[in-house]
C-alpha cells in the first residue's frame, strides 16, 4: 500500500518541513515500492540507452572513416541509418524532435538535420545521375572527386590535341 512519510510539525526546530521529504508542491511525498522500483527501472533504462547512443556514434565514426577511404572506388548501394537509431544529428549531435527532422545523406547514408543536409548533386556510381540530397561533408568530397576527374579529362585532351 501507500504510506506517507509524516511531515514535521510546525513545533519542529527549524520551523520548516524537511525538504527531502516534500514533493514540489509541498505536500508529503508518498513511498510506493512500486513506484521506487520503477524509477530505478526508468533512471537504469535511461542510463542504459545513452550508454548504447554513445556506442552506436562511436561505430558509426569508425564506419564512416573505412566508407571515406573507399567512398569512390566502386559502384555500391548506400545503406541508410535507420531512423529508429539516429536520435540526434550525425555531424553537429542537436537532436531530433518533430521540428528538427531527420534527412538521410543519400551518399554516406547517414542521418543529418536540415542544416548539416540540404545540398544535391548526382551521384554517378551509385546510379544516381538526377542530383540528389547528400551531406555537406559528401558534397565537398563529390566537387572534389568530380573537379579531379574534369581535370584529369581536360589533360588527357590537351596531350592528345598537343602530340597530333
Amino acid at each position: 500500500g501507500v504510506k506517507l512519510l509524516p511531515s514535521h510539525s510546525s513545533a519542529s526546530c527549524s520551523g520548516s518541513p524537511a525538504p527531502a521529504h516534500l514533493d514540489d508542491d509541498g505536500l508529503p511525498v508518498a513511498v510506493d515500492a512500486v513506484q521506487q522500483r520503477l524509477r530505478q527501472i526508468e533512471a537504469s533504462y535511461k542510463q542504459e540507452v545513452e550508454v548504447l547512443r554513445r556506442q552506436v556514434r562511436q561505430l558509426q565514426l569508425k564506419l564512416e572513416s573505412k566508407h571515406l577511404t573507399s567512398l569512390f572506388l566502386d559502384a555500391q548501394v548506400t545503406r541508410w541509418v535507420p531512423d529508429h537509431m539516429a536520435s540526434h544529428c550525425f555531424n553537429c549531435d542537436c537532436e531530433f524532435w518533430i521540428a528538427k527532422r531527420r534527412h538521410h545523406c543519400r551518399n554516406c547514408g547517414n542521418v543529418f538535420c536540415k542544416d548539416c543536409c540540404h545540398l544535391k548533386l548526382p551521384i554517378p556510381d551509385q546510379q544516381l545521375y538526377d542530383p540528389v540530397l547528400v551531406c555537406n561533408t559528401c558534397f565537398d568530397l563529390l566537387l572534389e572527386s568530380r573537379t579531379r576527374e574534369l581535370r584529369s579529362q581536360q589533360l588527357k585532351k590537351a596531350i592528345a590535341t598537343a602530340s597530333s
